[in-house]
């Protein structure tokens, strides 16, 4: 990757493995692997969290853009206007899933299961005390890492979520 050394946050390699989203304060960049090519997604406001969705075809983030943070999606392409994706005021986009039909969300120091398809937030039980975060693919299970236990571990969990749980 021919990118200059600086302090990126978290990169995500695109589903084909020929781009690479991520944040490098306070943008979203795409970065084409094949093409040598950096192009900017976001270019107001403090973005983070960016990830791929649709099949490559959009970038979701969190976007403080007008002083209160929002989900946002543009075109992975960079053509086109970035567009509200959630609309509740103070969220932050944990993960959302391949397929884009259903998302981790804070809000308020709260972890939410947000289903797209049944338009439906479900509170995650309190016990979930996760700071990164990421669904599978599928949706079907739900990575996160905690401190609950005095010190940082990796879990996996079953989604919609169980008991079932595995400390990796």
């Amino acid at each position: 990757v021919n990118l200059p050394a600086d302090e990126y946050g978290q990169f995500r390699l695109s589903y084909d493995g020929q781009k690479i989203v991520y944040p490098l304060y306070p943008d979203i960049w795409i970065y084409d692997i094949v093409q040598d090519i950096k192009f900017p997604v976001s270019n107001t406001g403090e973005n983070y969290s960016p990830h791929w969705t649709s099949g490559d075809q959009l970038i979701t983030w969190t976007s403080d853009l007008d002083g209160v943070r929002k989900i946002y999606q543009k075109p992975s392409n960079g053509l086109g206007p970035k567009t509200i994706f959630i609309d509740l005021n103070g969220v932050g986009l944990g993960s959302i899933s391949r397929n884009g039909k259903c998302a981790i969300i804070r809000k308020d120091e709260k972890i939410f299961f947000y289903d797209f398809m049944q338009n439906e937030r479900v509170m995650l039980p309190s016990t979930v005390k996760a700071t990164q975060m990421d669904l599978s693919p599928d949706g079907g299970h739900f990575l996160y890492l905690s401190d609950e236990t005095g010190k940082n571990e990796v879990y996996v969990q079953t989604f919609p979520f169980s008991e079932n749980r595995w400390n990796v």
